[in-house]
């Protein structure tokens, strides 16, 4: 049997950092939010959908791959991020409801958006909005009417403070529907910074 790896973390880290994989749908925006947290307790690592490859199993199946090949620690952490303006439709809801099974088999949190993981972003400069909001791009119109620009691949720019990241959680967090796949506005996307904001940014 091939030896696994270690997982080579990153410097400054102390030496029993918890590892936080999220292998997600989005190709530039939750790998570039989750490089805005620098904390010597805790690493995220990003696995970035490539070549098109952003199905709810493609995502699982990136995730598994990295479970085969790396040295996991205790303490460390699972996500699988998508989204569920697509992927709860009539035509996929059945492969999305499989994955969030076979998830929760393995041990791998799963944290949902609706509509999107814009939606995440947008908590983080107002409240939800009053009337449901369907689709991501309407999301996007919002965040820009916040912010004044936004753009899906530059997530980096967005003003994001401690501050805004505390009250983004909470807002989250009461929206909560305490399930996987979400029928209204909301995001899972808090309970992976939980311990974060547990040990403090």
């Amino acid at each position: 049997m091939r030896r696994k790896r270690k997982i080579d973390r990153q410097a400054g880290k102390l030496a029993d950092a918890n590892l936080v994989v999220i292998a997600s749908e989005d190709r530039y925006a939750v790998k570039q939010y989750f490089s805005l947290f620098h904390s010597p307790k805790i690493e995220f690592k990003v696995l970035e959908t490539e070549n098109g490859a952003s199905s709810p199993a493609d995502v699982l199946a990136r995730l598994d791959k990295y479970l085969s090949e790396f040295q996991i620690g205790d303490g460390d952490q699972f996500w699988l991020v998508t989204d569920i303006d697509h992927w709860a439709t009539p035509g996929h809801i059945a492969n999305l409801t499989s994955v969030i099974q076979q998830c929760k088999s393995k041990g791998i949190g799963v944290a949902t958006s609706h509509p999107c993981f814009d939606y995440w972003l947008l908590l983080h400069f107002e409240d939800p909005p009053e009337k449901n909001v369907d689709s991501c791009s309407e999301v996007g119109s919002l965040l820009r009417a916040s912010v004044g620009e936004y753009n899906k691949t530059k997530v980096h720019k967005l003003p994001i403070s401690t501050e805004a990241v505390v009250a983004a959680a909470e807002r989250a967090k009461n929206q909560d529907p305490q399930g996987p796949v979400l029928q209204n506005n909301g995001t899972l996307a808090y309970r992976i910074i939980s311990d974060l904001l547990d040990r403090s940014l």
